[in-house]
C-alpha cells in the first residue's frame, strides 16, 4: 500500500529487527526526536547519498586519465596492448 507524506509517495512495509538492531534504531530515533520509521528512512537517504558520491568519484577518477597520453602515439586507442604490454595482449596480430 502506498501512502503520501510530504508530497512523496511512500510504501508501507514491515521490517524484522534483531533485539540489538531494534535497540539501536529506537535509540537513534529517540536521540533525533523522530519515529523509528523516520530514522530508518534518514539512514537510507544517507546511504543513497554515499552511493551517489562514490559513483561520482568513480566517474571523476575515470575521466582524470583522459588526455594523459596526449602527444603520444595517435593510434594508442588501437595499439594499447602493444604500448602497455609490448605485445598484442589478446593474441591478434595487427598489420
Amino acid at each position: 500500500m502506498a501512502v503520501a507524506r510530504k508530497g512523496k509517495k511512500m510504501r508501507r512495509t514491515q521490517i524484522c529487527f534483531t533485539d540489538r538492531q531494534w535497540e539501536i534504531a529506537r535509540q537513534l530515533a529517540e536521540s533525533k526526536g523522530v519515529s523509528v520509521g523516520q530514522a530508518v528512512r534518514d539512514l537510507l537517504d544517507a546511504a543513497e547519498q554515499t552511493l551517489e558520491e562514490s559513483e561520482r568519484k568513480r566517474r571523476e577518477a575515470m575521466w582524470s586519465i583522459v588526455g594523459m597520453a596526449e602527444g603520444c602515439d595517435p593510434m594508442a586507442s588501437v595499439n594499447h596492448d602493444e604500448i602497455l604490454y609490448g605485445h598484442s595482449h589478446c593474441g591478434l596480430q595487427h598489420s
